[in-house]
This record gives structure tokens, sequence and C-alpha cells, in this order.
């Protein structure tokens, strides 16, 4: 855990240098949705997602602060922490491309045990502005975990976690 605040900070950091050339940044808040696909032991296992996203908005670059909670068969829970800085790629004035990267902390439960790793990725995707407050998102994710378990003479060995996602972000009025 204390790495996991480490990278959050250093993730903050970063963003925020990213933010100083402008200073007026937009406060958001996402709602996800999210289907994807658990690399575990070569085995493709199906993975459903809902998350909240907190974070800010310039004319270049988005931070978000993400929490999700993971549906994941085999396993009896998982979630994930993490931070994601995503370049904006303006195609129009409702309509941009984004490229970004991820890091955090996934937590997985199976029986008694819990399991934790860090993960970094990317993201990339579509943000199309339906009304002046929301956001429509589309787009894909990718966590890279290097992970080995060991439960009960069964090894888990937890690679990597190939997300599609959809969000609505709320734009909350700043200053």
């Amino acid at each position: 855990m204390k790495l996991l605040s480490k990278l959050i900070v250093s993730t903050l950091l970063i963003g925020s240098s990213a933010f100083a050339t402008d200073f007026s940044a937009t406060p958001l808040i996402g709602l996800e949705g999210s289907y994807g696909m658990l690399d575990a032991n070569g085995d493709q296992i199906d993975m459903y997602g809902m998350g909240i996203k907190l974070g800010a908005k310039s004319d270049e670059y988005r931070l978000f602060l993400s929490a999700r909670k993971l549906e994941i068969d085999g396993f009896d829970s998982a979630s994930a922490l993490g931070a994601e800085v995503q370049y904006l790629i303006p195609l129009s004035q409702s309509f941009d491309i984004f490229l970004g990267g991820n890091v955090g902390q996934m937590g997985m439960k199976i029986g008694n045990r819990e399991m934790s790793t860090m993960y970094y990725g990317g993201d990339a995707g579509v943000t199309v502005a339906l009304s002046s407050l929301i956001d429509l998102e589309l787009g894909g994710r990718l966590m890279y975990m290097d992970y080995t378990h060991t439960l009960n003479s069964v090894t888990y060995n937890v690679d990597s976690l190939v997300q599609g996602y959809a969000s609505i972000i709320f734009k909350l009025p700043s200053k």
C-alpha cells in the first residue's frame, strides 16, 4: 500500500506539470462500465467491471484517480485503484481522441486468500461531448501485471487485463 501511495503521488506530480501551462482545469466525475479479458495461466478469463473516476481536464490533458470493482470468473472478488493521465487530440469542438497511461494496484481474492499486485499500461479512445456538462467516453485499456500466486498447490500466473469500456463523464462548473 505504501508503494501505491508513492505511485499515485508521483502520477499526480507528473500530471500536475501537464496542467502547469493551463490553469483553467475543469473538474470531472466519471461513471464507467467495462468488459474485458484477464490473462491468467495462459487462459482468457471473462471480466466485467464498474467504476468511478475523479479528475480534471485542461484543453490538452486529463488526469483521473479511479476505483473499479471487477467480477472475474473463478475469483471471489477483485478491485483496482489507480491513476490515468491522458493526452487529448481535439478533432472538433465536441469530439476528442485520447491516448494515455495508467498505473495502480489490483487486488484479487480467491477463497480465503487475498492477492495484490501493481499494474501499469495504456489506454486510448474517443470522447464525444453530449452537452456542455456531459461527455460520453468509449475506450480500451491494457493493464500489465506480473503476478504469481500459489493456493492449494494451484499456481495462478496473472499477466495482463484488456478492457473495453464506456464512461459518462460529468463536467463540474469551475470558477
